[in-house]
């Protein structure tokens, strides 16, 4: 329907709605009206490439992804809010574990949620019929932030806006009252490329097309089982996600970050023999508020072992030696794949190896063992060993 066709009464009550949002301390909010949004054709293409992996929801039922108002029939309108956060980390060195800039801080599920229910609350009644989604239901989110109005999905298939740059978060509502939907933007990526050419695995096909089987968010958070070796190589020090394709995009100059999603300075640059320490008591309050929890503390040191072996120095034998007997064959399989990356620089942890896999009664951890003696060598010859 024309904004036109819309009385006084309504477009009051769009932007009574969208000051609320930001008064709630988010950082933009658009309208969007019911229906499949222009890029819903694109996800049944999608998933028959095989590019969301073992995300098996993101398979269930995509006639109801692509039409919202199907999660709630009684839906007139659709308001989809943007939480902006700090992204310009400073980088990590390689002896430091490092985090999606998102993760180390509030969880954001709980956060954005709340928000939006009280501003539903606020402006529409105490127990308003309004149905409210951060990443908890089957929702294009970001096509449809394009049909509010926020942005456009940038090359990296992330939603980009002029004004917050694509280091935000999106939260949704669907309103049970028609009001006037906001305009979408045109892109403007136009020819940079920075995006794709900075993934470190190549997980883009093509412009605005994310294959997960290939990016490291998928492996280091969603993938909670055994990482394929050309992953852990890929990985470098990271520990929960990727930032690269995010962090080199021109847009996040601009931008007022929100306040409702604090930094958690205490967990930042920490040293992987720090996370390597951690127990699971430990993980679990330190991370309790985050979304680094629904990892778990076992997927959580597999990744710091691959950390570990990939920082290459000596300092990490003993840490890696200690979970090589971790009681998780997850976490000793990848001890022994870190161990193998220092090998060829130290030989003596050969004999380590080989009495570890005499006794391991797991066969994939005992075949990461012996796979570990034949390790390729990709260090520099200088020895860095610490001390």
């Amino acid at each position: 329907m024309p904004e036109n066709q819309f009385n006084t009464a309504s477009a009051a009550l769009k932007e009574r709605l969208r000051r609320a949002v930001l008064d709630a301390g988010f950082s933009a909010a658009g309208f969007a009206r019911l229906g499949p949004p222009n890029h819903a054709a694109c996800l049944e293409t999608w998933l028959q490439a095989g590019y969301h992996g073992k995300m098996a929801w993101m398979a269930r039922d995509p006639a109801g992804r692509m039409d919202p108002q199907r999660l709630f029939p009684q839906a007139r309108t659709l308001l989809v809010a943007a939480a902006r956060f700090e992204s310009r980390f400073a980088p990590t060195l390689p002896d430091q574990g490092a985090f999606a800039a998102y993760a180390l801080r509030p969880d954001y599920h709980k956060i954005l949620k709340q928000r939006l229910q009280t501003v539903a609350a606020e402006i529409l009644g105490r127990e308003p019929a309004v149905r409210i989604f951060v990443d908890g239901g089957p929702l294009l989110e970001k096509p449809l932030g394009v049909v509010a109005g926020l942005g456009w999905q940038g090359h990296h298939s992330l939603l980009v806006s002029r004004r917050l740059g694509c280091a935000f978060l999106l939260a949704e509502m669907l309103l049970p009252v028609e009001l006037p939907e906001d305009h979408p933007d045109s892109d403007h990526c136009g020819t940079c490329r920075r995006c794709l050419e900075s993934c470190p695995t190549n997980a883009f096909p093509a412009p605005k097309i994310l294959d997960a089987t290939r990016c490291l968010s998928y492996w280091t958070i969603e993938h909670r089982g055994w990482l394929p070796p050309e992953m852990r190589w890929a990985m470098g020090n990271r520990l929960f996600g990727c930032d690269d394709c995010l962090r080199v995009c021109p847009w996040n100059r601009f931008g007022q970050v929100t306040g409702i999603l604090p930094l958690r300075h205490d967990l930042l640059n920490r040293p992987l023999l720090y996370w390597a320490e951690i127990t699971e008591e430990a993980f679990s309050a330190i991370f309790r508020e985050t979304p680094v929890k629904r990892l778990g503390w076992p997927a959580f040191l597999r990744n710091v072992c691959v950390a570990l072996g990939n920082w290459g120095d000596g300092a990490a034998f003993p840490a890696l030696r200690r979970l090589a007997g971790h009681t998780s064959p997850l976490v000793r399989g990848h001890a022994a794949w870190g161990l193998g990356r220092l090998l060829p620089r130290y030989p003596e942890i050969g004999s380590f190896l080989d009495e570890a896999a005499a006794t391991e009664e797991v066969a994939e951890v005992r075949t990461e063992l012996q796979a570990a003696r034949s390790m390729p060598n990709a260090f520099p010859a200088t020895d860095t060993r610490s001390g």
